[in-house]
């Protein structure tokens, strides 16, 4: 079995802009019920965003939870893996690639 098999269509995938504010990442990860989400430029990959990784940056920040929250942008978080996954490779390599990935455990 290839990769491409197993991927899910672009319409499927749910993502959040980078102008996005961390309210609305909160808002969305709790909605969906997931861990983390693609962070989107127009339709470039930026990064991904976490609900470990808000919480995290939140609790270091000098700026009050309130304005955290409300101010801050995704993109101004997120983090960046670069990752790439052939659709044509055999998808237990592609498994083995991607088993350092917490999200995808």
């Amino acid at each position: 079995m290839l990769a491409k098999h197993q991927m899910l269509q672009n319409h499927q995938v749910i993502t959040i802009l980078s102008n996005d504010t961390i309210e609305c990442a909160i808002n969305l990860l709790l909605e969906k019920q997931i861990d983390s989400v693609p962070v989107l430029s127009g339709n470039k990959y930026v990064g991904m965003i976490s609900q470990a990784e808000i919480f995290r940056r939140c609790f270091f920040s000098e700026l009050r939870t309130e304005e955290y929250v409300k101010n801050l942008k995704v993109g101004e978080i997120a983090t960046h893996q670069t990752i790439c996954v052939k659709t044509d490779e055999p998808y237990e390599d592609t498994m083995n690639s991607l088993k350092n990935i917490h999200q995808l455990r």
